[in-house]
């Protein structure tokens, strides 16, 4: 999924629900992964599911690579499966039928780490993941999908009713509350949870969205960080203030993949993950 270059990316294109990176976001992004001349080097992490196994004979099913992802936490009866019915590959993450069921993933082992998004380093970051949920009516279920400090996925890190405990993070958020609403959201440890936007998207139930962000350190001051929905730029962004204010957001603080789904009334809720993908320029 990583055989792009910017100069293949232009595109005239806006509001592009298709299954590939969004071009106006990652033609942002360029980079040699192994630099010769001094350049900085182009840090890619992602996966598009293509291995994933779609069956498996026992209970509760995990078949992701616990090399590759761990699951801090899960009720009994979740499933992680390879989707049966999309091309590319994509997993399906279901909970259990209990109200309050949950389930968790996240990037590598529990203290994996990808970077940062700093003030102080000021390392070109990028992240957009490619997902849908299986309802969207309200009571049904919170997720959250984007990046988060290492350790995230404790029981109820999505809590009875949908908030996110404070811990780091930047990504997208559904609440129980607000089913038929996907924010933008960021938040420091110890600090409160701050909505970037609400909504970035407004979804259907069982349809792809592609979300994503970049934080550009040579962007204007008051655009440092740009949300995208589906290869659209978005008018509401994060300021260079904000990032630097190391008690709103999660700045200077190590960040991994995770992702988690909640169900809120005990039917059995899904997370469909199409693909994932992380960037970082870094000397």
């Amino acid at each position: 999924m990583f055989g792009f270059l910017p100069h293949n990316l232009f595109t005239n294109h806006v509001n592009q629900n298709t299954t590939g990176l969004s071009p106006r976001l990652w033609s942002r992004v360029s980079g040699t992964i192994m630099s010769s001349d001094g350049q900085k080097r182009l840090v890619l992490a992602g996966d598009d599911f293509m291995s994933v196994h779609p069956d498996d004979a026992t209970a509760p099913t995990y078949v992701l690579s616990d090399e590759n992802y761990d699951v801090p936490a899960g009720d009994s009866d979740y499933t992680i499966l390879g989707s049966t019915t999309d091309s590319g590959g994509a997993i399906v993450i279901t909970t259990g039928a209990t109200a309050e069921d949950e389930v968790y993933v996240s990037s590598g082992a529990a203290s994996t780490v990808f970077g940062s998004i700093s003030d102080t380093n000021n390392y070109l970051t990028a992240f957009e993941c490619r997902f849908k949920v299986d309802a969207i009516t309200d009571a049904a279920l919170s997720m959250f999908i984007g990046l988060a400090e290492e350790g995230w996925g404790a029981a109820d890190d999505i809590a009875n009713g949908g908030a996110l405990a404070t811990n780091d993070y930047i990504g997208f958020h559904i609440t129980e509350a607000d089913g038929n609403s996907i924010d933008a959201v960021y938040r420091k440890s110890g600090a409160a949870h701050t909505q970037s936007m609400n909504p970035i998207q407004v979804p259907v139930a069982d349809t792809y969205y592609k979300l994503g962000f970049i934080f550009d350190p040579e962007a204007p001051a008051d655009k440092r960080i740009t949300w995208y929905a589906d290869n659209e730029e978005q008018t509401t962004y994060v300021t260079e203030a904000v990032v630097e204010a190391a008690s709103v957001f999660p700045t200077d603080q190590m960040l991994k993949f995770v992702t988690g789904v909640k169900t809120a009334d005990g039917t059995v809720s899904a997370l469909t993950i199409d693909w994932w993908a992380y960037a970082q320029l870094i000397p």
